[in-house]
């Protein structure tokens, strides 16, 4: 009987499912057990009356007024989520918020599932195990299932398009994998344009072990099914942009305009937490002085970069990396909570707060270590492997490097922890391996 269930967990599939089934159990747990008095505000807010806007009037736009006009400062993938939430919650009547919730919970465990598969892609079966409990059991991706938040959605659909690019590599450049991949990008990029060049950096270093490796005939039709189906959903956004947005509309290029203002500032999050409405922010004399007249604000960044070139080197080098990988929530209610709960599974379940304790003990060292693997990734000898675990290491890099250009807050990283707990483990294990090694080239006493 013991053999049998051993075989059984032997089988990735089987692991997979276990992962899902008790990563959903949890996350379930944690959205019926939260007590919040307002969910719908800030930001949550501003998704709600895009999906509102959709459904009764047909618009992308956030606005309240009867006659809304479109516009784009955010991405709709999330907007459209809660509209399929709340049309099925019409179906069956309740209303969006219980099935957006519900189904988040069911898109986080899949991410679990999911890190434990890209996981095997690069390491053994009990080190992906070891990711896939660090992802379930993660704060910030426990509290993120209970709000009406993008994060959850993109964190899913990234990982999504992650694994089925990798698995293509693995599957000698598997065409529908990676036309896969190429739509689940595409996704990703309607819920959060900040990825955008994430599948262009992908295609470039595939064309660069494919050159080394003489392939390059293959690269192009792999290149071309992969970057082709994501460039469709840009393309498409964009031309609806052009064709429906009046000019006088917010824009996504807005948002991140503003966005550029407060992290040139390394002292909003401190002012911002003393009062969120003070009027001699920096950021808020800035907007108001450069709202339009942008090249200004370049030129006056160039010039306070010029003037204290020790303080911005050391702000966007080091410490904006650090709020950005950080533990606390910055803009939001601080630790791992955007907004204010009144209780959670954390105040009612001991487990849980162990769990808290622990992860937040270990977030810095894990952090240490998903750093310390990319020297590993580099000295990998397969070409696969190395191209596989390089690609996780550039998608973390590249989704970093434009939040730290704009705006660092550890929310934003959030939807990256799945992948940093992989390169965390990954390092672990290659430690582990090299010891290992070591010790069987050392001659028998």
């Amino acid at each position: 009987m013991n053999k049998k269930i051993k075989n059984l967990f032997s089988c990735d599939i089987v692991v997979f499912w276990i992962i899902l089934v008790v990563c959903f159990f949890i996350r379930l747990l944690y959205v019926i057990s939260l007590d919040i008095s307002a969910p719908i505000r800030g930001d949550a807010y501003a998704y709600v009356q895009y999906a509102a806007n959709i459904i009764e009037h047909g618009v992308f736009s956030k606005s309240d007024s009867p006659s809304p006009l479109p516009d784009s400062y955010w991405a709709p993938g999330y907007p459209f989520f809660l509209v399929l939430c709340s049309l099925l919650g019409t179906i069956i009547g309740v209303g969006f918020y219980p099935v957006a919730l519900f189904f988040q919970a069911l898109l986080s465990a899949a991410t679990s599932a999911l890190a434990f598969s890209t996981a095997r892609l690069v390491m053994p079966r009990a080190a992906a195990f070891a990711v896939a409990i660090l992802t379930i059991i993660s704060p910030h991706l426990m509290t993120h299932t209970g709000y009406i938040l993008s994060e959850t959605l993109f964190t899913f659909l990234l990982m999504v398009a992650v694994f089925c690019y990798l698995k293509a590599l693995k599957k000698q450049n598997s065409l529908w994998l990676a036309g896969v991949s190429g739509l689940a990008f595409g996704l990703a990029y309607m819920t959060n344009p900040v990825m955008l060049f994430v599948p262009v950096i992908f295609a470039l270093l595939f064309f660069i072990f494919s050159y080394l490796n003489k392939n390059t005939i293959k690269a192009r039709k792999f290149v071309g099914v992969f970057l082709g189906l994501f460039l469709i959903f840009v393309c498409s956004w964009t031309i609806r942009d052009k064709v429906s947005v009046p000019k006088n509309q917010l824009s996504s290029s807005d948002r991140a305009f503003e966005n550029l203002i407060i992290g040139a500032h390394s002292n909003f999050h401190d002012i911002w937490r003393a009062n969120p409405r003070d009027p001699l922010n920096p950021y808020e004399i800035d907007y108001k002085k450069y709202k339009n007249d942008r090249s200004g604000f370049y030129t006056e960044l160039g010039a306070r970069i010029a003037e204290h070139p020790q303080h911005y080197f050391y702000w966007y080098l080091v410490k904006k990396p650090l709020e950005l990988w950080g533990w606390d929530i910055l803009v939001g209610y601080g630790d791992v909570y955007v907004y204010n709960v009144n209780s959670s599974l954390y105040q009612k379940s001991n487990v849980a707060l162990v769990s808290l304790v622990i992860m937040k003990q270990l977030h810095y060292w894990l952090f240490a270590s998903a750093i310390l693997g990319l020297y590993f990734a580099v000295k990998e000898k397969d070409p696969i492997q190395r191209q596989t675990i390089l690609s996780i290491y550039l998608c973390i890099l590249c989704i970093s490097a434009i939040y730290v250009v704009l705006h660092s807050d550890a929310r934003y990283s959030v939807p990256l922890r799945p992948e940093m707990y992989l390169c965390s483990v990954y390092a672990i294990y290659k430690l582990i391996d090299l010891v290992r090694q070591r010790k069987k080239s050392l001659p028998p006493n």
